[in-house]
């Protein structure tokens, strides 16, 4: 595993996470890369899966990664976003204890800690995932 893969396998597991039945998202807006500007107008919900830095430690000639690893998730609820990214959390949360090694191509996924960001000026939302990912490179 590298990051790289790391990165694209979550986001196809994003893709698989559904809410009251349903797709949480449209398979093109999940992005394996950071996103520098989201929207209103974009097609929401969107998320992105992106590295933000690892350690290395070797073990006999075999490197472990534990990488941290981060799904931002956006969206927009006029009446009550807190309520809407909630619901995400949930189901996010649902698919990786479903699917913590990633059908083995990792030693382990965890959610560590997560984080809400809304926007004042208007109704789009941001739930902020922090993971830690364990594989042998």
């Amino acid at each position: 595993m590298n990051n790289k893969k790391l990165r694209h396998a979550v986001a196809e597991l994003l893709k698989s996470v559904t809410l009251n039945g349903a797709p949480l998202f449209d398979s093109e807006s999940v992005y394996p890369c950071h996103l520098s500007r989201i929207n209103e107008g974009d097609n929401l919900p969107v998320a992105c899966v992106y590295v933000d830095g690892g350690e290395v430690e070797s073990l006999h000639s075999i490197d472990q990664d534990e990488v941290t690893l981060i799904i931002q998730v956006y969206d927009i609820a006029k009446l009550n976003i807190d309520d809407r990214l909630d619901e995400f959390l949930i189901s996010i949360r649902q698919a990786i204890k479903a699917n913590h090694t990633l059908g083995g191509s990792v030693d382990e996924l965890l959610l560590n800690k997560y984080e809400y960001d809304k926007d004042d000026s208007s109704s789009l939302g941001t739930l902020t995932l922090i993971l830690n990912a364990t594989f042998e490179t």
